[in-house]
């Protein structure tokens, strides 16, 4: 994005020229000084002028400064006692001074570290202070410049180095130290790159000419520091020729490990000991044979610890590798024993010159390899030493390096998918290889490159389509693999045996207990199924690498087991017939928990606190694989007493697909039950909730489900709270016909929270009809009895309600006071649903209000995040279209032309023109172009009529009715186009009548109800637009309806 001034180059602001050299020279003065710092009058002053000053100083300046607000915006220069001072943080030159502190907070080696440097370093356009013709400034700028850019040089060479990339990294060193062939600074650090590159000749000859510049130029030499790094170089190459012992070429590509490479690069040259650690199969051997294959050190030797069963057997593997006898010299057979000095001897042989020593495979002697390593690190300082292990040695010197599963998303570049594709070519060219199966394949294999690997060594023989069917076993699937493999790599299963050997028995239960858990788990919840404590017996299965610690905020932690784990976890548990005992203790966990979670919705549908639906939210995978198994048993009492709560947490999340596919299945349990297997007013609220399901679906259980409904209510009597009694009779209103949200008949209810729900329905229902003041009166009660009760969903919901009216209804600053208070509240549950839902009101609305930077900012975010609104719209669609309406806004029509019909071209796919939404934006376009586009006639009048059939097909094919401002908002639309047309000025003006008394929307100024009215009055006449009006008020709900489906009628 373009800096509002910038100066790292010819000085601009906002990209354009900044203006004469008085100007740039006094913007370059204030950007170096830097935001907020005060610079008075003489001394701007003298850095812009130097001793060529005007005659009066203070007022030319005074002068230059209007010009640059003019220009920069108001807010770009700060007047101050004497002075003035930058006013802005968007400058070029403060953008790389952040990078830079930004990049330098990282270690070296990160590749977020490199990109933000070379992000820095792309900011100069040019040389700073060419431009400003000897103006006193400009050497000032010029010098400052150049040093920050020299620094951001030098720190993306050694990040490059450390990242792997040692050719560019070491370029721009040598282009750093030409350019200042005096400096210490630049040659050392060339020195080291080269060094560290294997390039020790290369390193000793820039110190040999260093030396002699410096003897030429100043007769002296250089200081200690280079020349204790020289000498340390020149020992260096005295050890010898580099030896390289149990280090194996690779046999092919590493995929997907260039970050895990370039980490244990800057870990290995910052620390003496690195451990890489993870689960079996994500290949950490793999990925210490690559650091050992290209370290420089003169000795690397890795010694393979997977056949060593004893802490005692560490040294003998290392002084095997090393080739350390602990035979006695000249002994016979009968005089061998083992060798005291055998510790001694192994130290004297990794003294002997720089060395890396990589221990692979530590897990199963774990105490014995964290004993010798610090050992040898406190023995041998020029030491350095690698380990693998599924735990940590958890000795002081101690650096972990976790490594994570591959990454995957369906495209050829995506590692796992990138993977399983090359191998699987190998294995069978020529297999057709669909990305979407192959990357759905590999997220059930949670990404284990070994797993991925002997996946696809089965395209031999089957296709990616039928192994991703047959995982369902995948220990008996994944057994084919690599021959040349250590036996325990071999099958899927021998990975995971191999930790569960070194567990211990309460580990091995807990772990085929939990795996029943797909969901991840607490500490609280694995305590509740395994009943005791489980600290330690977790802590056990995370240091082997089988279970995953994840934090998620507040200072909480869950616990992961990967599927590959789970489902070894669950074999297990089948084999010692334990499963019917772990599944009971996970659904009297899931019972005990939503009974605890969940007993204020019991009073108030929705009633859960922001903290229990959070909870539900984060146990909601478990919740739901309970839910699904008590539904298979058919244990219908306890399905109930988890559904009404899931039920409600679903609700709020806007998880309607979930809400609905239980409502069926709920409803036959119901049937099912015995007498007094479930609470009366639980048993109300599953059926109310599954009717409403079947309802919204057009499932024909709804009517079943409404017979339960009235059974149900009649058996639970004062037990069943007035709030849901008052749902229940709503709900049996409609299926006698009345509209959705109509309240039932009867006495005003007197119940506080039975009120708020009336409130809710109401507001509701006369929003559908049309009627959005009523709508309005009722959902500001709605929010004041909410407040008042606590019911916090309900208040954020009510406040949402009464956003919406007040933007649809032209009450745009009334709708920003709705819009915060229920964003406050969508926050607290995490309801990410709900406020993007809310970005795009927002967004009409700013645009109502004139604001519309803001509103194309919140518009271009749209654009770039992406996603679906709640009634599944791309949220992309949705900004192109409130762009194009900013553009029009601000008179760039023809900009405005182009956005409209790009965000109608968004709107590809047929289901996103069945939405609200997508009649909406049509009608919004249909009226700016006939208002104020240059749109041909012909193309208009293909999207005029589009907007007129597909609203009669929408209000017709609409199972619960017309929605009223939905057919009143195409009515503004249309109207805007029949006025300009001479023969249907007077439907015209029926059409913005009728949208006046429908509720038609206005949250977008193309769609201003006192806009159409004007141009009515002016093009048909005030009297024939009054009359209009008159007509359409007198009309009764219905009769408005059918009037404007008329108008709209074919042609």
């Amino acid at each position: 994005m373009t800096a509002r001034i910038g100066v790292l180059g010819p000085v601009r602001i906002a990209d354009r020229d900044a203006g004469g050299t008085p100007m740039r020279a006094l913007l370059a003065a204030l950007v170096l000084a830097g935001t907020g710092t005060t610079r008075s009058v003489p001394a701007l002053a003298d850095e812009v002028w130097g001793d060529d000053q005007p005659q009066n100083p203070k007022a030319a300046l005074q002068t230059l400064v209007s010009r640059a607000r003019a220009l920069a915006g108001s807010d770009a220069i700060a007047s101050a006692p004497g002075g003035y001072a930058l006013g802005t943080d968007d400058t070029d030159l403060q953008s790389a001074r952040r990078l830079r502190a930004e990049a330098e907070a990282l270690d070296d080696g990160d590749p977020d570290r490199v990109r933000l440097l070379r992000a820095a370093l792309a900011l100069w356009r040019g040389e700073p202070g060419a431009d400003l013709a000897g103006a006193p400034i400009a050497a000032e700028l010029a010098a400052h410049t150049q040093g920050l850019q020299a620094a951001l040089r030098g720190c993306l060479a050694a990040s490059l180095v450390a990242a792997g990339q040692a050719a560019e990294g070491i370029g721009i060193l040598e282009e750093l130290a030409a350019a200042h062939p005096l400096d210490e600074t630049a040659h050392a650090a060339l020195m080291t790159a080269l060094a560290d590159d294997g390039r020790v000749p290369e390193a000793l000859g820039v110190f040999a000419r260093l030396r002699a510049a410096l003897a030429d130029a100043l007769g002296s030499s250089p200081g200690p520091e280079l020349v204790e790094l020289n000498a340390r170089l020149l020992r260096g190459r005295d050890e010898g020729p580099r030896v390289r012992i149990g280090v194996q070429s690779a046999p092919n590509e590493l995929i997907g490990r260039d970050g895990a490479l370039a980490s244990a690069r800057v870990l290995l040259r910052t620390a003496r000991l690195v451990t890489i650690m993870g689960a079996g199969g994500l290949g950490k051997t793999r990925l210490a044979q690559a650091l050992a294959a290209e370290s420089p050190a003169p000795a690397v030797v890795v010694v393979p610890l997977a056949g060593v069963r004893t802490d005692g057997g560490v040294p003998l593997a290392v002084a095997a590798a090393l080739g350390i006898s602990e035979n006695a010299p000249g002994g016979r057979l009968s005089e061998q024993r083992p060798r005291p000095d055998l510790g001694a001897r192994i130290i004297a042989a990794l003294g002997e010159r720089t060395t890396l020593l990589v221990l692979d495979n530590c897990e199963q002697v774990i105490d014995g390899v964290a004993r010798w390593s610090a050992d040898l690190l406190a023995m041998v300082p020029s030491l350095r030493i690698l380990t693998t292990s599924r735990t940590p040695l958890a000795i002081a010197a101690e650096r972990v390096l976790p490594l994570e599963p591959l990454e995957i998303e369906a495209t050829q570049d995506a590692p796992a998918v990138r993977l399983f594709v090359e191998r699987a070519q190998v294995a069978r060219p020529g297999a057709t290889l669909d990305l979407e199966v192959v990357a759905r394949l590999c997220a059930r294999l949670d990404g284990l490159p070994l797993a991925i690997e002997l996946a696809a060594a089965r395209v031999r023989t089957m296709t990616p389509e039928q192994i991703e069917r047959r995982l369902e076993n995948r220990f008996a699937l994944l057994t084919t693999g690599d021959r040349s493999a250590p036996e325990r790599h071999r099958t899927l299963e021998a990975v995971i045996e191999w930790s569960w050997d070194l567990l211990s028995p309460e580990a091995r239960q807990a772990l085929a207990l939990l795996s029943v858990l797909p969901g991840g788990f607490s500490a609280e919840t694995a305590d509740a199924v395994l009943t005791a404590a489980s600290d330690d017996v977790l802590e056990g299965l995370v240091s082997q690498s089988l279970l995953n610690v994840v934090e998620i905020g507040d200072g909480d932690v869950r616990f992961r087991m990967l599927e590959t784990v789970r489902e070894f976890g669950h074999d297990r548990l089948v084999e010692i017939g334990a499963e019917q005992d772990a599944w009971e203790a996970v659904v009297a966990w899931a019972l005990a928990f939503v009974a605890a979670h969940g007993a204020r919705t019991r009073a108030f549908p929705a009633g859960l606190t922001a903290r229990a639906h959070l909870a539900i939210t984060r146990e909601h995978d478990n919740l739901v694989h309970v839910l699904r198994h008590l539904v298979a048993e058919r244990r219908g009492g306890d399905a109930v007493r988890l559904f009404t709560v899931l039920g409600q947490s679903w609700f709020i999340r806007g998880s309607f697909t979930e809400f609905i596919g239980y409502a069926g299945p709920m409803i036959e349990i119901v049937d099912a039950l015995p007498a007094g297997e479930v609470e009366p007013d639980l048993q109300v609220m599953a059926v109310v909730m599954a009717s409403l399901g079947c309802m919204i679906s057009g499932d024909p259980l709804a009517a079943r489900g409404l017979a339960f409904v009235a059974r149900a209510v009649r058996a639970a009597g004062d037990a069943l709270a007035p709030a849901w009694q008052l749902l229940s009779d709503a709900l049996l209103s409609v299926g006698r016909g009345a509209p959705m949200g109509s309240l039932p008949e009867g006495p005003q209810r007197s119940d506080p929270r039975a009120q708020l729900a009336a409130d809710v329905l109401r507001s509701h229902r006369a929003e559908n009809d049309g009627e959005a003041e009523e709508a309005m009166e009722a959902a500001r009660s709605a929010w004041q009895r909410a407040r008042s009760l606590d019911e916090r969903w309900a208040e954020g919901m009510a406040a949402d309600l009464a956003a919406q009216l007040a933007a649809q209804s032209a009450r745009p600053a009334e709708a920003m006071t709705w819009i915060q208070r229920a964003g406050a509240v969508f926050a607290e549950f995490d309801a990410q649903d709900q406020i993007d839902h809310q970005e795009w009101v927002r967004g009409g609305a700013l645009l109502c209000l004139g604001r519309g930077d803001e509103a194309r900012a919140l518009f271009s975010r749209l654009v770039e995040e992406g996603g679906l609104s709640q009634d599944g719209v791309e949220l992309g669609s949705i900004g192109l279209y409130g762009l194009a309406e900013a553009d029009l806004l601000e008179g760039r029509r023809a900009d405005a032309t182009e956005g409209f019909r790009q965000a109608m071209a968004a709107f590809a796919d047929p289901v996103h023109r069945r939405s609200p939404w997508y009649l909406m934006a049509l009608s919004g376009y249909v009226s700016a172009a006939a208002r104020e586009l240059e749109v041909p006639e012909a193309e208009l009048a293909v999207w005029e009529r589009r907007l007129r059939t597909r609203t009669i097909a929408a209000c017709r094919l609409r199972r619960e009715g017309v929605d009223r401002p939905v057919l009143g908002t195409a009515l503004i639309g249309w109207s805007a186009w029949a006025i300009r047309q001479p023969e249907l000025i007077g439907r015209g003006t029926a059409a913005v009548a009728l949208a006046e008394v429908l509720g038609g929307r206005q949250n977008m100024p193309s769609l201003s109800l006192a806009v159409h009215l004007a141009d009515a009055e002016r093009i048909a006449g005030s009297a024939e637009v009054a009359e209009a009006r008159a007509d359409a008020a007198a009309l009764d709900p219905d009769e408005r309806v059918a009037r404007g489906l008329a108008v709209l009628g074919a042609r």
